[in-house]
């Protein structure tokens, strides 16, 4: 039996699946947090409810809060709109792993990784109005 040997190079040696590096990007954007311009009172640990006398600032999820605003301009819209993620809100791991794929992969990874997050938005309609016409770009990056 000859075990198979790996490059020396470590840039070059996949660390995840496809499908692990998706979850992982998809997991690393829903961690993302952006404040919003109204007031709030917090309820417990993780519940805030808008209140105009409210003593804190609500924060919604950056990508979900984008998926949801971009939902009409993608269905009906011209040109359609991109769903665009920032480098900065990805791990540079996960960065270096997606560019050592082929460029053709890359485009599918980061598209899907844009349907997950529109399918927790919008369920029904994602997959029938909305995935034909996504467009995902990583800024600088990848565009779909």
């Amino acid at each position: 039996m000859t075990i198979p040997k790996y490059p020396t190079d470590t840039n070059k040696v996949f660390r995840y699946t496809l499908s692990g590096l998706e979850d992982s990007i998809f997991l690393d954007l829903c961690k993302i947090k952006i404040p919003t311009d109204r007031l709030g009172k917090e309820v417990n640990l993780k519940i805030i409810i808008p209140d105009k006398n409210g003593d804190r600032i609500l924060t919604v999820s950056k990508y979900f809060d984008q998926a949801t605003k971009l939902v009409p301009s993608i269905i009906v819209g011209s040109p359609i709109p991109y769903f665009s993620i920032d480098t900065s809100d990805i791990d540079p791991n996960h960065l270096n792993e997606l560019q050592t794929y082929h460029p053709y992969y890359q485009k599918i990874l980061i598209k899907k990784v844009g349907l997950r997050i529109f399918e927790v938005v919008c369920p029904r309609i994602c997959y029938f109005s909305i995935g034909q016409n996504l467009k995902v770009r990583i800024l600088g990056m990848i565009e779909t």
